[in-house]
């Protein structure tokens, strides 16, 4: 089966970027249940901030110097979602721009985006 074949193949990668994203996608629309080999992608950690697991991760690229772009293609999200899960994350932390999020994460050590 050509999805295994690429599920490993993607698996060996170092940091598979979109791929995984693609994969899970391509597994979607042909109806096949995709394999989980990890934690759930949106799990929602509970926090003392109220973070979500996506929006401190979100927050996390924002504060490496990312664009909403790149981080949109990093998670393999649209620039929208991007944009919803900073709105909620400011919200959150009260932050009223990019530099106060930022400012925020590297107060809190979460300046390295998560691998």
């Amino acid at each position: 089966m050509r999805n295994r074949a690429a599920r490993d193949i993607i698996a060996r990668c170092a940091d598979p970027g979109i791929l995984s994203g693609l994969l899970a996608e391509t597994e979607r629309l042909a109806g096949l249940r995709p394999l989980v080999t990890g934690p759930a992608r949106h799990a929602q950690d509970p926090r003392p901030d109220g973070l979500t697991a996506r929006e401190a991760e979100v927050l996390g690229l924002l504060a490496a110097g990312q664009t909403n772009s790149e981080i949109a293609a990093r998670l393999v999200l649209s620039i929208h979602t991007v944009e919803r899960h900073l709105q909620n994350a400011y919200r959150k932390i009260g932050a009223r721009n990019r530099a106060d999020a930022a400012a925020y994460m590297v107060r809190r050590g979460a300046d390295e985006p998560p691998a």
